[in-house]
């Protein structure tokens, strides 16, 4: 099974979860990548890009490719971090309507601005990857 495939159960998973205890917080569980998908488009939207084209905007990918970090421990980094913030939700949070929301958009809050932090210091690499295809056109 390919991580399409995998992707669709857990999704699934997660909306029946939702739908049965009637708390979207529950979208905690996919913030890390949620977070980087949503900060993608708005950054694609600034750059006024065609939203429908392939791109490699994503933090990930500048971590992978411009960066040169293993695919492997970006994919690691990624996972450990969503571990953290989805056990701090299950295990710490007290089960309150007021406390998932406030961890929710606490979370949301802090990884934006740690998109944004990274992409400032870092997206100059993936500027340079574009101006180096173009030469090379």
């Amino acid at each position: 099974m390919g991580s399409v495939g995998i992707a669709f159960i857990l999704l699934f998973m997660i909306g029946m979860l939702i739908m049965r205890t009637g708390d979207v917080t529950w979208l905690i569980l996919l913030v890390v990548y949620g977070v980087d998908g949503c900060c993608t488009i708005i950054h694609r939207i600034m750059l006024h890009e065609h939203l429908g084209e392939a791109h490699r905007k994503h933090l990930y990918q500048l971590m992978a490719n411009e960066l040169k970090i293993g695919h492997m421990k970006v994919t690691f980094f990624y996972m450990i971090l969503q571990l953290v913030i989805s056990l701090g939700f299950v295990l710490v949070i007290p089960d309150s309507v007021w406390g998932h929301w406030l961890y929710l958009g606490g979370v949301w809050v802090l990884l934006a601005l740690g998109y944004v932090w990274f992409m400032g210091k870092y997206y100059h690499l993936h500027v340079e990857y574009l101006e180096s295809l173009k030469k090379s056109e």
